[in-house]
């Protein structure tokens, strides 16, 4: 089995959604040292250190410009499944998706928000992105 997934929360932070996708990614490896995982990481991202995400079928590729003008269809059509972070999942190719989201603090608290239209349009993106799929957990 192949399974891609977003890495690019990796690099964000040490913390909130970089230590959940550290975490979240290096227990599925562990369980599961068969599956051959794809990763997906942001273009300009430095090499993934192996103490981040030590695996011996694990490899990288950006997605980056030549990525975007031909889309990632043609990779996805060779994954079995592609595993969406920080509320991203593509909605394109052949493979099924999966999005994990690791925080919902804020659409349960919108008061809180900073941004300057509250958490109101993230909310309503989240919504939409769901009803899109066919299964929500």
């Amino acid at each position: 089995m192949r399974i891609g997934f977003d890495a690019g929360p990796v690099f964000s932070s040490f913390s909130g959604i970089g230590q959940y996708v550290r975490s979240l990614f290096s227990a599925m490896m562990a369980a599961a040292p068969e599956i051959e995982w794809v990763g997906f990481v942001p273009p300009g991202c430095p090499d993934v250190p192996p103490s981040l995400m030590p695996h011996p079928l694990v490899s990288y590729r950006s997605k980056g410009l030549t990525l975007q003008l031909r889309g990632l269809t043609g990779i996805r059509n060779s994954l079995d499944i592609y595993h969406g972070t920080n509320f991203k999942a593509p909605n394109f190719g052949q493979s099924k998706s999966v999005l994990t989201i690791h925080d919902l603090w804020l659409t349960r608290n919108p008061q809180y928000s900073k941004k300057f239209f509250g958490q109101g349009v993230s909310s309503w993106r989240l919504g939409r992105r769901a009803a899109r799929m066919s299964k929500v957990i």
